[in-house]
């Protein structure tokens, strides 16, 4: 069944467009946005993710059969986080997604962990302060400013790509 009307988390969209995208297409925007990124918010999909950039390292296009013939064979749907990898896989080939919107949709998922990343800093930094040692929160806020500022130029590149140019 096709994935319309219905809520569609940015993960699987940009599963979906990178399924349908070029091996060059998708090696851009997962050198931007890695798969260890988006592990954070959605496991199953990063390993799916995972699975596409090699192919299309070795120049295929990652396209669903291949992903899933590759998936297979190296065991990633094993157990419980298998079933999910392989479930993502399923509502991704059945999602509406134009692998033209591939950098938007890298964008959108880029821009929704920087915003995360932001909440999880804020509460991490202000729990450091009231309870820990200021050395402590500081080196906190530090690291978790350029984890930040890392994320913030990731958002940038990948709006620059989509033709986007706005702040995140």
């Amino acid at each position: 069944m096709l994935m319309t009307g219905a809520f569609v988390p940015s993960a699987v969209l940009l599963l979906a467009a990178i399924i349908r995208a070029s091996a060059s297409d998708t090696v851009a925007v997962l050198d931007l946005l890695t798969p260890d990124d988006v592990h954070g918010v959605d496991a199953p999909t990063a390993v799916i993710l995972d699975v596409a950039r090699e192919l299309a390292g070795d120049g295929l296009d990652p396209a669903p059969e291949l992903v899933q013939g590759e998936a297979l064979r190296r065991g990633v749907y094993a157990g419980h986080h298998g079933d999910l990898a392989r479930t993502r896989l399923a509502d991704a080939v059945t999602a509406r997604a134009e692998p033209a919107a591939l950098w938007l949709y890298a964008a959108n998922l880029a821009a929704d962990l920087l915003r995360n990343r932001m909440i999880a800093a804020g509460e991490s930094i202000a729990e450091h302060a009231r309870n820990g040692a200021e050395t402590d929160a500081w080196t906190g806020f530090v690291r978790d400013g350029r984890a930040l500022r890392r994320l913030h130029d990731i958002v940038q590149q990948l709006r620059h790509h989509a033709g986007q140019e706005h702040a995140a």
